[in-house]
């Protein structure tokens, strides 16, 4: 490179850096690798009919009409029947249900009874009967079974 008149060595080798380093930057810029393809998010399995019922029919079900049914045949106290109850009211909110279905509307009304709605005899035929029956009628519509495991026979 040719010297210019008043300009000092320092600031010559202050250009020449600079353009190397432009050099350098557009050249990396060409070279780099392209980005990765984003990984698409696997969709969800949707949750069956008898996924649902089975545990609603093993958990919730199975609870409510054992601990009447023990009551009423004398092998419970009160106590534990309420427990038993307590431990079905929070178990109903663990079910697997597909968000939008016609079993997830029919769960969605047997959680909206309190605590104390919950039955504590044989046969409601109450709010709570009907809510059941109509969850039963969407399992057996769905081709899923529905059912309770009753522990002590009487």
């Amino acid at each position: 490179m040719p010297r210019e008149p008043g300009v000092d060595h320092a600031v010559r080798m202050m250009r020449k850096l600079l353009a190397i380093g432009a050099l350098t930057l557009a050249l990396a810029g060409c070279s780099a690798p392209p980005a990765a393809e984003p990984t698409p998010t696997p969709t969800p399995e949707p949750i069956s009919a008898e996924t649902t019922c089975t545990q609603y029919s093993e958990t919730t079900g199975t609870l409510l009409m054992n601990a009447a049914h023990e009551f009423q045949l004398g092998i419970t106290t009160e106590a534990k029947r309420e427990e038993m109850i307590a431990d079905a009211y929070a178990k109903l909110r663990d079910v697997e249900v597909e968000p939008g279905s016609e079993l997830d509307s029919r769960l969605e009304t047997l959680e909206a009874f309190s605590l104390d709605e919950y039955p504590r005899t044989l046969g409601p035929e109450d709010a709570w009967g009907d809510a059941v029956n109509d969850l039963r009628l969407s399992c057996e519509a769905a081709g899923a079974e529905f059912y309770v495991n009753v522990w002590n026979g009487g």
